[in-house]
C-alpha cells in the first residue's frame, strides 16, 4: 500500500469512529433525559371551552362541542370540571367529593344511562355544582336524582329543563344548601338542616321530609306575592330553612312521621306521603276513606301521629310501609302502595290504586279491589292479588308509568288468585307471576 492509500485509510477510520462516537453520545443523552425528567403527571380533570356569545341556548346544533362520557365520572379533592358552549352527554353517575366543582354553562347538559339504566349525581363534603344559563335534560318522570349531602351546594341561574317533567329530583340532606334562581319546573327534597332558596322559578315541586315530633301549623302557598319563608313561629321540630321570591308551586309533596302533629290548611295543591317507617317498629296504621279532592274539616290518625286538613285539597296519596311496620288501607283510593324492608300493606274493601311495588322481604295483599298501571315485586317480597281486578288506565301525567305491566324480579312471588291475569308480564331471575 503506498502513503497515498495509507492516508486515506486512516482518514477514514476516523471519521466512521468520530461519527459512531457522536450518534452513541446523542442516543445516550437522548436515553438520559427521559430516564431522568419523565413527562409530568396530568392535571386535574378540566374542559373549558370557548364562552358561548349567544346569550341563550336554543338548539342543540348551536354548541360548539359535543362530548359524551360514557364512564362514571368522579370528582375529589380540588378538582374542577367546567363544561361550556358543548352538547354533553353523562351516561354513568357522577360523584363530588371534597372541594370538587362541576361547572355548567352555556350548554345542553344531558344526564341518561344507557338502557335505561338508573343514573344519579351525588355531591358531598364541600363540593358544589353550578349552572348558568343551560338547558338539563334527563329522562322524564323524576327518574334521575341529584343528592347533596354533608355541606355539599347547588347554585343555578337561568336553567331549564327540556320538557314537562323531565328535571332531575334534588335531595338535600344534612347542611346542604340550593340557590336555585329561574329554573322553572324544578323538582326539590328539602330534609334534615338543609337550605334552600328558590327564586324566580315558576312551577317548581317542593318535597318536605319532616323529624319525629315536628309540629306543623301552616297555609302552603302556590304563588306568593311576597317572599315566603318556612317554617314560621307557629312550626317548631323542623331543621330545615326554605324560602321562596318571585316563584310558584306546582305540587307541595308533605311527608307523615312519627310523633307528628301536622296542620295543614287553605292549600289546594297537596299529595300526601304516608309513612309507616323508621323509628317506629311494628306499628300497624288503618286508613279508611282516603280520598282525592277537597277535605273542609278532616283529621287522620296514624298511630302516635295526626295529620289535620282543613280547606285543603289533595291531589294523590302515596302511601310506604317499612321496617316491620303495617298498613292497612279500606275504601279508599291511592295512587302509589310501596312496602319494602319487612313491610306490610292490605288493601282491601273496594279500594283503589294504581301502582303497588315490594322489595326487601315486603308483602302487599290486594282483597276485592282493583290495581291499575303495575304491579312489581323484587328480592324475596311478593304480592298477592285475592278476587281483585288489574285493568289498564291511562298513564300518569307525574310518573309516566306504561300502563298494564306485572313484574316480578329476582326471587319475588305475585300470585293472583281470582284475578283476571292482563297485561305484560315479565319475570326476572328466579322471579314468578303465578296465575290460579
Amino acid at each position: 500500500m503506498d502513503i497515498f492509500s495509507k492516508k486515506m485509510y486512516l482518514a477514514i477510520v476516523i471519521v466512521t469512529c468520530s461519527v459512531a462516537f457522536l450518534i452513541g453520545g446523542w442516543r445516550s443523552l437522548h436515553t438520559n433525559r427521559y430516564r431522568l425528567s419523565p413527562p409530568p403527571p396530568p392535571p386535574p380533570i378540566q374542559v373549558t371551552n370557548p364562552t358561548n356569545t349567544r346569550g341563550n341556548p336554543n338548539t342543540v346544533e348551536s354548541y360548539a362541542h359535543l362530548e359524551t362520557l360514557e364512564e362514571p365520572l368522579i370528582l375529589k379533592g380540588d378538582e374542577q370540571l367546567v363544561i361550556e358552549n358543548t352538547q354533553y352527554l353523562a351516561e354513568d353517575i357522577i360523584t363530588l367529593r371534597d372541594n370538587a366543582t362541576l361547572i355548567i354553562r352555556d350548554s345542553f347538559f344531558e344526564h341518561n344511562g344507557k338502557s335505561g339504566k338508573n343514573v344519579s349525581l351525588t355531591a358531598m363534603d364541600n363540593s358544589r355544582v353550578i349552572i348558568e344559563n343551560s338547558i338539563v335534560n334527563v329522562p322524564c318522570g323524576g327518574t334521575v336524582s341529584w343528592t347533596f349531602t354533608d355541606k355539599a351546594a347547588l347554585e343555578t341561574s337561568k336553567v331549564s329543563s327540556a320538557g314537562h317533567d323531565c328535571f332531575p329530583v334534588q335531595r338535600f340532606g344534612e347542611m346542604a344548601g340550593g340557590e336555585i334562581v329561574s329554573w322553572n319546573g324544578v323538582h326539590v327534597i328539602i330534609c334534615d338542616e338543609s337550605t334552600v332558596d328558590l327564586k324566580n322559578s315558576q312551577n317548581t315541586v317542593i318535597d318536605l321530609c319532616f323529624s319525629p315530633g315536628a309540629v306543623v301549623h301552616e297555609s302552603f302557598p302556590k304563588k306568593p306575592n311576597y317572599v315566603y319563608t318556612f317554617p314560621n313561629k307557629q312550626d317548631s321540630g323542623i331543621d330545615f330553612d326554605l324560602t321562596l321570591d318571585g316563584s310558584s308551586v306546582q305540587y307541595w309533596n308533605i311527608y307523615t312521621a312519627p310523633k307528628a302533629d301536622m296542620t295543614i290548611k287553605d292549600t289546594h295543591n297537596l299529595m300526601i306521603y304516608v309513612m309507616a317507617s323508621r323509628p317506629w317498629d311494628r306499628k300497624s296504621i288503618i286508613l279508611n276513606g282516603l280520598h282525592t279532592g277537597v277535605h273542609v274539616d278532616e283529621t287522620l290518625t296514624m298511630a302516635d301521629s295526626k295529620l289535620h286538613l282543613y280547606n285543603a285539597t289533595v291531589g294523590a296519596w302515596d302511601l310506604v310501609a317499612a321496617h316491620n311496620n303495617r298498613i292497612i288501607v279500606r275504601d279508599s283510593a291511592v295512587r302509589n302502595i310501596r312496602a319494602e324492608e319487612d313491610g306490610v300493606v292490605i288493601i282491601e274493601n273496594t279500594s283503589t290504586a294504581n301502582n303497588i311495588e315490594t322489595e326487601d322481604n315486603a308483602e302487599i295483599t290486594v282483597r276485592n279491589s282493583t290495581i291499575s298501571n303495575t304491579i312489581s315485586s323484587s328480592d324475596l317480597s311478593k304480592i298477592t292479588l285475592v278476587n281483585s281486578v288489574f285493568s289498564a288506565a291511562p298513564s300518569s301525567e307525574i310518573f309516566h308509568v306504561p300502563p298494564q305491566t306485572i313484574r316480578a324480579r329476582n326471587t319475588s312471588t305475585i300470585t293472583l288468585t281470582d284475578t283476571p291475569l292482563k297485561g305484560h308480564v315479565i319475570e326476572e331471575g328466579e322471579g314468578r307471576v303465578i296465575a290460579q
